[in-house]
């Protein structure tokens, strides 16, 4: 086990800034310095790791913008795997709102979105200039304004609007792909392979929608996030198999049953605030909840009878489920596991502090 000293600093962006600094370092020394491991298909057989034996493990997905961002500044090639914010990446994002767009033409607010994604990228003020000039901000309108890029826009978005009734879903929303021509904008990003096999992804989804059944558009559309909140589906498209070169970026629930030659645990730093929260007791067919201040006694506040009891035996639930992911996170590795120890200026409270160091250290044999 390698625990890596790392700066103090102010708050918990900052700490996952420098932890993503720490962790990509130690990888790529690793990478470098060519660190032995164990051959998976013969156990007696050491060799040289590769980027496809490293993992990077994490409880949340909080803040993950600052590890792929640090392994694209260092050339590293990496997978987020099994994503569960695929509906936050611009390109996903960019190409729903002009479907939202196409589908409802008094939808205003996907329209705004459509004109201003990465497939027209109209400015705030070429929007307010053609709305003054045209008296309107539609397609509809047979107005047309100064900027011949946002009547550029609206003249597509008319044409998509009326295409959505002569085709099949799939077909609708490929063609909408190639004619927005979003795949090129997302393949300037530093991860743009994923990117564009994410739209891509979204097209697969679109055929496989409509051969069950499924409906049009804008269903299609209410679907996506819907099926995605409910974990009915996971949807990031895959560009990298087991056997590709390059390292994992997961949540220690995503790696469950896998393991790595080299795992580095990464957003353990920073503190966790845990807001009290409504505590069902089925037995006694009661919730208890507490609404108002957070400081007992304050005006308006309001608790079930007992609830404060009730919290503390919560609280430490969770806690030991904390602590039991942690288990599950350091024994993914085979040979070499990283832990960064980056705080912020109030000091870590839980995870990494000295004391939980060296309880979880004896805890998991290390």
């Amino acid at each position: 086990m390698l625990i890596a000293e790392g700066s103090i600093v102010d708050d918990a962006d900052g700490v996952r800034k420098e932890e993503a600094r720490v962790i990509v370092g130690l990888l790529y020394a690793a990478h470098e310095q060519k660190w032995e491991i164990r051959d998976r298909r013969d156990g007696d057989h050491w060799r040289a790791c590769k980027w496809g034996d490293m993992a990077i493990l994490m409880p949340a997905r909080t803040g993950i913008e600052h590890y792929e961002q640090a392994l694209a500044a260092a050339g590293i090639p990496y997978r987020h795997e099994g994503s569960r914010d695929f509906f936050q990446r611009d390109e996903v994002r960019d190409l729903i709102w002009v479907l939202s767009a196409a589908d409802d033409p008094t939808d205003r607010i996907a329209l705004v979105g459509a004109l201003r994604s990465g497939a027209f990228a109209i400015s705030d003020e070429e929007l307010v200039i053609h709305a003054a000039e045209t008296g309107a901000l539609s397609y509809r309108s047979p107005t047309t304004g100064s900027r011949e890029s946002v009547n550029a826009a609206m003249t597509e978005l008319r044409d998509l609007h009326k295409l959505r009734r002569g085709v099949s879903l799939a077909e609708l929303v490929r063609r909408v792909v190639e004619r927005t021509r979003l795949v090129e904008p997302a393949l300037t990003r530093l991860d743009g392979e994923q990117g564009a096999a994410n739209l891509l992804a979204i097209v697969d989804e679109a055929r496989l929608f409509a051969a069950a059944g499924g409906g049009g558009l804008r269903p299609f559309i209410r679907h996506l996030p819907d099926s995605m909140e409910a974990e009915a589906i996971e949807i990031e498209a895959t560009v990298a198999e087991e056997t590709d070169d390059v390292v994992r970026i997961m949540t220690t629930h995503g790696a469950k049953g896998l393991e790595y030659p080299i795992v580095a645990l990464a957003n353990l730093g920073s503190q966790r605030h845990s807001p009290r929260e409504p505590v069902p007791r089925e037995q006694d067919s009661f919730l208890h909840f507490r609404v108002g201040a957070d400081t007992a006694g304050r005006h308006g506040h309001f608790s079930t009878p007992g609830y404060d009891d009730v919290w503390d035996d919560e609280k430490a639930h969770i806690e030991a489920e904390r602590l039991r992911l942690l288990y599950v996170a350091a024994t993914r590795t085979r040979e070499h596991l990283m832990i960064p120890c980056v705080v912020g200026k109030l000091a870590a409270k839980e995870l990494l502090d000295r004391k939980s160091t060296r309880l979880n250290s004896s805890h998991l044999g290390i």
